[in-house]
Protein backbone atom coordinates (compact mmCIF):
# COMPACT_ATOMS: atom_id res chain seq x y z
CA UNK A 1 0.00 0.00 0.00
CA UNK A 2 1.05 3.00 -0.75
CA UNK A 3 -0.18 7.18 -0.52
CA UNK A 4 1.14 9.81 -2.36
CA UNK A 5 0.82 13.47 -1.33
CA UNK A 6 0.86 14.83 -4.55
CA UNK A 7 1.45 13.10 -8.30
CA UNK A 8 4.25 11.24 -8.01
CA UNK A 9 5.21 12.27 -4.54
CA UNK A 10 5.65 9.51 -1.96
CA UNK A 11 4.57 10.50 1.66
CA UNK A 12 4.18 6.35 3.25
CA UNK A 13 4.55 3.23 1.91
CA UNK A 14 3.59 -0.34 4.04
CA UNK A 15 3.64 -3.69 3.03
CA UNK A 16 0.48 -4.04 5.01
CA UNK A 17 -3.41 -5.38 4.34
CA UNK A 18 -4.10 -2.24 6.63
CA UNK A 19 -2.60 1.29 6.56
CA UNK A 20 -2.15 3.36 9.84
CA UNK A 21 0.15 6.12 9.56
CA UNK A 22 0.28 9.60 10.84
CA UNK A 23 1.35 11.63 7.35
CA UNK A 24 1.65 15.81 7.60
CA UNK A 25 0.24 17.70 5.40
CA UNK A 26 1.26 21.46 5.74
CA UNK A 27 -0.50 24.79 4.82
CA UNK A 28 1.69 27.52 3.16
CA UNK A 29 0.18 30.30 5.08
CA UNK A 30 -2.89 31.46 6.35
CA UNK A 31 -6.67 30.46 4.80
CA UNK A 32 -8.31 27.12 3.85
CA UNK A 33 -6.16 24.81 2.17
CA UNK A 34 -7.25 21.69 -0.17
CA UNK A 35 -5.29 18.45 -0.59
CA UNK A 36 -5.88 15.29 -2.54
CA UNK A 37 -3.85 12.51 -1.46
CA UNK A 38 -4.06 8.83 -3.04
CA UNK A 39 -4.36 5.72 -1.51
CA UNK A 40 -2.63 2.95 -3.88
CA UNK A 41 -3.60 -0.50 -3.16
CA UNK A 42 -1.25 -3.38 -4.92
CA UNK A 43 -2.60 -6.52 -4.60
CA UNK A 44 -0.77 -10.16 -5.02
CA UNK A 45 -1.76 -10.76 -8.48
CA UNK A 46 -0.24 -7.07 -9.87
CA UNK A 47 -3.51 -5.06 -9.58
CA UNK A 48 -3.70 -2.10 -8.68
CA UNK A 49 -6.45 0.06 -6.97
CA UNK A 50 -6.54 3.88 -5.99
CA UNK A 51 -8.72 5.91 -4.33
CA UNK A 52 -8.54 9.74 -3.90
CA UNK A 53 -8.71 11.06 -0.45
CA UNK A 54 -9.82 14.92 -0.15
CA UNK A 55 -8.41 16.86 2.87
CA UNK A 56 -8.94 20.44 3.75
CA UNK A 57 -6.75 22.40 6.53
CA UNK A 58 -6.73 25.29 8.11
CA UNK A 59 -3.50 27.36 7.90
CA UNK A 60 -2.43 29.37 10.82
CA UNK A 61 -4.10 32.16 11.66
CA UNK A 62 -3.26 35.34 10.16
CA UNK A 63 -1.33 37.94 11.48
CA UNK A 64 -3.22 40.95 13.17
CA UNK A 65 -2.82 43.66 10.94
CA UNK A 66 -4.59 46.96 12.07
CA UNK A 67 -2.61 48.97 13.37
CA UNK A 68 -1.14 48.73 17.20
CA UNK A 69 -1.57 51.68 19.39
CA UNK A 70 -0.05 52.30 21.95
CA UNK A 71 -0.92 55.83 22.88
CA UNK A 72 -3.41 57.37 24.10
CA UNK A 73 -5.47 54.13 24.53
CA UNK A 74 -8.84 54.06 23.82
CA UNK A 75 -11.47 55.82 26.11
CA UNK A 76 -8.88 58.24 28.03
CA UNK A 77 -8.55 61.51 28.96
CA UNK A 78 -5.43 63.02 27.67
CA UNK A 79 -3.75 66.82 27.49
CA UNK A 80 -2.29 68.37 24.66
CA UNK A 81 -0.09 67.91 23.29
CA UNK A 82 -1.34 64.58 22.50
CA UNK A 83 1.40 62.04 22.33
CA UNK A 84 0.41 59.72 19.53
CA UNK A 85 2.53 55.84 19.42
CA UNK A 86 1.69 53.42 16.98
CA UNK A 87 3.19 50.79 14.44
CA UNK A 88 1.42 48.54 11.91
CA UNK A 89 3.09 45.60 9.87
CA UNK A 90 2.00 43.92 6.54
CA UNK A 91 2.50 40.13 7.28
CA UNK A 92 0.64 39.77 3.98
CA UNK A 93 2.79 41.74 2.23
CA UNK A 94 6.42 41.66 1.36
CA UNK A 95 6.50 45.14 0.34
CA UNK A 96 5.46 46.27 4.27
CA UNK A 97 3.77 49.16 5.24
CA UNK A 98 3.65 52.38 2.97
CA UNK A 99 2.54 54.91 5.49
CA UNK A 100 0.37 55.60 8.38
CA UNK A 101 -2.01 58.43 8.73
CA UNK A 102 -3.63 59.90 12.26
CA UNK A 103 -7.39 61.08 11.54
CA UNK A 104 -8.79 63.59 14.27
CA UNK A 105 -12.19 63.32 12.86
CA UNK A 106 -13.85 61.54 9.93
CA UNK A 107 -12.07 62.89 6.98
CA UNK A 108 -9.70 65.78 8.58
CA UNK A 109 -6.20 64.35 8.36
CA UNK A 110 -4.28 65.15 11.53
CA UNK A 111 -0.81 63.86 10.61
CA UNK A 112 0.90 61.88 8.42
CA UNK A 113 3.97 59.66 7.91
CA UNK A 114 5.41 57.65 5.34
CA UNK A 115 6.63 54.40 6.95
CA UNK A 116 5.34 51.84 9.37
CA UNK A 117 5.32 53.42 12.90
CA UNK A 118 4.09 56.78 14.38
CA UNK A 119 5.79 58.95 17.55
CA UNK A 120 4.42 62.25 17.44
CA UNK A 121 3.03 65.02 19.57
CA UNK A 122 -0.02 67.08 18.47
CA UNK A 123 -1.85 69.99 19.49
CA UNK A 124 -5.44 69.36 19.91
CA UNK A 125 -8.77 71.80 21.19
CA UNK A 126 -10.51 70.62 24.35
CA UNK A 127 -13.42 67.94 23.24
CA UNK A 128 -13.75 64.25 22.74
CA UNK A 129 -12.30 62.95 19.27
CA UNK A 130 -13.75 59.63 16.91
CA UNK A 131 -10.14 59.43 15.85
CA UNK A 132 -8.64 56.44 13.40
CA UNK A 133 -5.20 55.60 13.03
CA UNK A 134 -5.01 54.28 9.64
CA UNK A 135 -2.22 52.51 7.62
CA UNK A 136 -1.66 51.58 4.08
CA UNK A 137 0.23 48.81 2.58
CA UNK A 138 2.82 48.13 -0.56
CA UNK A 139 0.30 45.86 -1.76
CA UNK A 140 -2.98 48.24 -1.63
CA UNK A 141 -4.05 47.17 1.57
CA UNK A 142 -5.74 49.37 4.32
CA UNK A 143 -5.96 48.84 7.75
CA UNK A 144 -7.92 50.74 11.08
CA UNK A 145 -7.77 51.44 14.21
CA UNK A 146 -10.59 53.43 15.48
CA UNK A 147 -10.07 55.24 19.23
CA UNK A 148 -12.12 57.74 20.93
CA UNK A 149 -9.84 60.27 23.09
CA UNK A 150 -11.53 63.04 25.40
CA UNK A 151 -8.39 66.32 25.34
CA UNK A 152 -8.63 67.84 28.40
Amino acid sequence: MRVYSSSGVVAYTTNRATLDANISFSAPGPGTYSFNPVIVVYDNCGKAFSMTVPIIIEGPAATPTDPQVVSPTNGSAVTSPVHWVASASAASCSKGIASMRIYSAPGVAAYTVNGGSIDTYLSMANGTYNTVVQAWNNCGNVYKTPLTVTVE
